[in-house]
C-alpha cells in the first residue's frame, strides 16, 4: 500500500482581534504538510523522501496561490551527503504546478487527507541531473529545508511558508544528458548537431535526434530504450537495446547507427506527446534494474495557442436609441421588439511583433495582405505570461540553462505575412537532408521521413489550438489516481506523465507543463489590425475577401475560403439573430417616461503564435486577435423626454478597453 510521509509543521497565518473579539484574517501564508511519490512507502516518521531522477513529486499543503494569479516555487537550503561521503552545501529553487485541492476528504497516494488541502506537483525531479550536488551525477541524501513560496507574475515574493525540515534520499537514477536534433553536416563532414547544451525542452516533428544517457550510482550491463510517437510508428512501441560499453550510453548518434525521427504532428493536432523509456540492468545484481522515462511534447516550428480564458469586452459604444418617448400610464406594459437590424462582422486580426522580424531577419514585404500589420505592441498579456517567456525564466522555472546561437533558429519567410516558410538549415533541402540522413544511418532510415524546411499559415493553425494528442504510454496531466476524492482545480492539461514499467506506482513527468489550450469554432473574416470594429455591408463583394472557417471537421488545406459568399455571410452578426434569445418587457409609471436603448459590445479573444528553435524553446512571434459582436437592450425611465432632457440607460460608459477602436 502506497502511504505518505508527512513532513509536520505548525500552521501559520496572520490574523488581526477586533474589539468586538472577532478574529479577522489579514494574510495567509502557505503552509506544507507533506511530501509524496506515487512509489514510496511509509518506514516511519520523519523517514526520508526516496525518489529517482525524473520521478515526479507532490508536496501537500494549503493557501498556495491559485492559478492565473501568480505562479509557485520551491526552495530547498541544506546539506548533501554524496555515496562517496563528501558533503555540499546545497541551494536550489524550481517551480510547481498547482495539481489539485480537495474540496471534501479524499486520499493522495493512499493516505487520508482533510478537505482544503492543495496539491503541488514537481512534475519532474531533477529534471535532467542530481540538483544538490554540482556535479550532478552523484546519488547521495539532502537533509535541509523546504519552503513554497508564492510568487506574483513578475516574480516578486507574495508570502512564503516556514522552512520544513525535510531528508530526501536519491536512488540510483538515469539521466539524460543530451536530447537534440541532427541538421546536417559541415563543409568538413563531420555531423551539425543542434548544441543546446541540455537535453531538448521540447521535440520538432520529422527531425532526426541524438539522445544521451547516463547510469547515476550504479553500473549497468545492458540499455533498453523504447519509443512511442516515433519513426513513423503510429500504435506501438519501437524497442532498441544493446550491451553498455560504460555509463554514458547514446542512441540515433551517427556512432550508433539507430536512427530516432518524432512523428509528424497529425493534421488535427496542436502538438502530441511522445513518449522515451530507458532501462538498465545492474551489473552483478541479477534481476536489478534502473529506469526513468521521458514524455516529451513534440511541435511544429510555428504553433497557435489560445488560453483557457474568456471573451472579454473590448469596447462598449455609445447606447442608441431604438425608440422615441413612451409615457406612462395606469397598467401599461412596453416589450422590446428589433425595428431595425445593424451588422457586425465577427473577425480575425493578425500582428506580428516587429522585434520577432528584426530577430529572425524577416523582411516586411509591400504585398503583406490587409489582413497582417506589424506591430512593437505584441504581448502576452493573456497567456500564462511567466511561462511564456522562456527565453528570460528557463532557468528560474526548470532549473535548466540553454545554450543559445543563432544557428538553432529557423530562417522564416512570408510574402504576404499570412502564408510562412520556415528553414532549420539554410540552403539545404528536404532531399539533401533525406540523402544526409541516409549516409549517416545507413539502412534503417529507410522509409523514415525527414525535413528540415516546410510551410503553413498563420489563422491556418487555429484549426487544431485545442487539441493534443498522446502516444502508447503517455498520460496528460499528473499521474492518475494519485489524487482520489471530490477536487477542484485539477491540472490535467498541465504537462505529461509516464509510469514505470518495472516498478510499481512509479510515475515519471515531463519537464514542461505546456497548457492544452482551447480551440475556436466559428468563421472570422481576416481583416486588418485597424480596421476592426467598422461596420461594413453585408452586400460587400466577397471576391477578394478570406475567410477562415475554423468550426466542424475541416481539414486544415480547407480552412479558408476566398470569394465564397456562404462562408463570408456566415461571419456575420445581426441584433436580429440576438433579439430571438432577447425578450424583454417592463413597465413605466403614470406620470414618467420611458425610451428603449441598445447598445453594442465588441468583444475579443487574444491568442498566440509563437516559434521553435532547434532546443524546443520557445519565442512569442504574434498575436490573433478574435472579434465578436453582442447586444442588449434596456428601458430607461425619466421624468422628462424630449430636447435635451433624455432618460438615460443603466449601461457601461461608452469606452475603448482593448484598441483599436471606433
Amino acid at each position: 500500500m502506497r502511504q505518505l510521509v508527512w513532513l509536520l509543521v505548525a500552521a501559520v497565518a496572520s490574523v488581526l482581534v477586533s474589539c468586538s473579539g472577532e478574529e479577522k484574517a489579514v494574510s495567509l501564508s502557505p503552509r506544507v504538510s507533506g511530501m509524496t511519490t506515487t512509489s514510496m512507502a511509509l518506514s516511519g516518521p520523519g523517514a526520508p523522501v526516496e525518489l529517482s531522477l525524473g520521478e515526479t513529486v507532490y508536496i501537500l499543503g494549503e493557501n498556495f496561490v491559485p492559478d492565473g494569479e501568480g505562479r509557485i516555487e520551491l526552495a530547498f537550503e541544506g546539506n548533501f551527503e554524496r555515496m562517496d561521503g563528501i558533503i555540499e552545501a546545497s541551494s536550489f529553487t524550481v517551480s510547481a504546478v498547482l495539481d489539485a485541492e480537495l474540496t471534501s476528504e479524499g486520499e493522495v497516494a493512499g493516505i487520508p487527507v482533510p478537505a482544503g488541502t492543495q496539491v503541488l506537483r514537481l512534475s519532474r525531479f531533477g529534471p535532467y541531473e542530481v540538483p544538490f550536488t554540482k556535479l550532478g551525477n552523484q546519488t547521495g541524501t539532502f537533509k535541509g529545508t523546504l519552503s513554497v513560496r508564492n510568487l506574483d507574475g513578475e516574480g516578486g515574493v507574495l508570502d512564503e511558508s516556514d522552512p520544513t525540515h525535510v531528508t530526501l534520499k536519491v536512488k540510483p537514477s538515469i539521466a539524460i544528458r543530451k536530447l537534440e536534433p541532427f541538421v546536417g553536416f559541415n563543409p568538413d563532414g563531420t555531423p551539425v548537431f543542434a548544441g543546446c547544451g541540455t537535453p531538448a525542452l521540447r521535440a520538432l516533428q520529422n527531425l532526426p535526434y541524438a539522445l544521451e544517457v547516463e547510469a547515476v550510482g550504479f553500473e549497468p550491463d545492458f540499455f533498453v530504450y523504447e519509443f512511442q510517437g516515433v519513426n513513423g510508428k503510429t500504435t506501438g512501441t519501437l524497442k532498441l537495446s544493446h550491451p553498455a560499453k560504460g555509463r554514458v550510453d547514446s542512441i540515433g548518434t551517427p556512432e550508433s547507427k539507430q536512427i530516432l525521427v518524432f512523428n509528424e504532428v497529425p493534421e488535427d493536432m496542436s502538438f502530441y506527446y511522445a513518449g522515451i523509456r530507458v532501462t538498465a540492468t545492474v551489473k552483478g545484481k541479477s534481476g536489478d534494474f534502473v529506469e526513468t522515462a521521458l514524455p516529451i511534447s513534440v511541435h511544429r516550428p510555428m504553433e497557435f495557442h489560445l488560453g483557457q480564458s474568456k471573451s472579454r469586452p473590448a469596447e462598449y459604444y455609445e447606447p442608441d436609441a431604438v425608440s422615441g418617448c413612451m409615457p406612462g400610464a395606469i397598467g401599461s406594459s412596453v416589450t422590446y421588439q428589433e425595428s431595425h437590424s445593424e451588422s457586425r462582422q465577427n473577425a480575425v486580426s493578425v500582428s506580428v511583433a516587429k522585434s520577432w522580424n528584426q530577430s529572425h531577419g524577416v523582411g516586411v514585404s509591400q504585398t503583406w495582405s490587409q489582413g497582417i500589420q506589424e506591430s512593437s505592441s505584441v504581448t502576452n498579456e493573456e497567456s500564462e505570461s511567466w511561462s511564456h517567456s522562456e527565453s528570460e525564466t528557463l532557468e528560474e522555472s526548470y532549473g535548466v540553462n540553454y545554450e543559445h546561437s543563432e544557428s538553432q533558429n529557423a530562417q522564416f519567410h512570408s510574402e504576404d505575412g499570412e502564408s510562412w516558410e520556415w528553414s532549420y538549415n539554410q540552403g539545404s533541402s528536404n532531399e539533401q537532408m533525406q540523402q544526409d540522413t541516409a549516409e549517416v544511418f545507413g539502412e534503417v532510415s529507410v522509409g523514415v521521413e525527414t525535413e528540415v524546411s516546410a510551410e503553413g499559415s498563420i489563422p491556418g493553425f487555429a484549426k487544431v489550438g485545442g487539441k493534443v494528442g498522446t502516444s502508447v504510454g503517455t498520460t496528460v496531466g499528473g499521474s492518475k489516481g494519485t489524487v482520489v476524492g471530490q477536487t477542484v482545480g485539477i491540472s490535467s492539461s498541465k504537462g505529461a506523465s509516464m509510469g514505470g514499467s518495472h516498478t510499481d506506482g512509479q510515475s515519471f513527468g515531463s519537464t514542461t507543463t505546456d497548457s492544452t489550450g482551447e480551440s475556436v469554432n466559428k468563421g472570422y473574416a481576416l481583416t486588418s489590425q485597424d480596421e476592426v470594429g467598422k461596420s461594413t455591408s453585408k452586400q460587400e463583394t466577397t471576391g477578394t475577401t478570406k475567410v477562415y472557417d475554423f468550426g466542424g471537421a475541416t481539414s486544415m488545406e480547407d480552412v479558408v475560403s476566398v470569394g465564397s459568399e456562404e462562408s463570408w455571410n456566415e461571419t456575420w452578426s445581426t441584433t436580429q439573430e440576438d433579439s430571438t434569445l432577447m425578450s424583454y418587457s417592463g413597465k413605466i409609471p403614470v406620470g414618467r417616461y420611458g425610451v428603449w436603448y441598445r447598445q453594442t459590445t465588441r468583444y475579443v479573444r487574444q491568442a498566440q503564435v509563437y516559434s521553435y528553435n532547434l532546443c524546443g524553446v520557445r519565442e512569442l512571434m504574434g498575436n490573433l486577435t478574435f472579434n465578436e459582436w453582442a447586444w442588449a437592450p434596456a428601458l430607461a425611465i425619466g421624468d422628462e423626454c424630449g430636447g435635451n432632457e433624455m432618460p438615460r440607460p443603466d449601461f457601461p460608459q461608452a469606452q475603448c478597453i482593448v484598441p483599436p477602436c471606433n
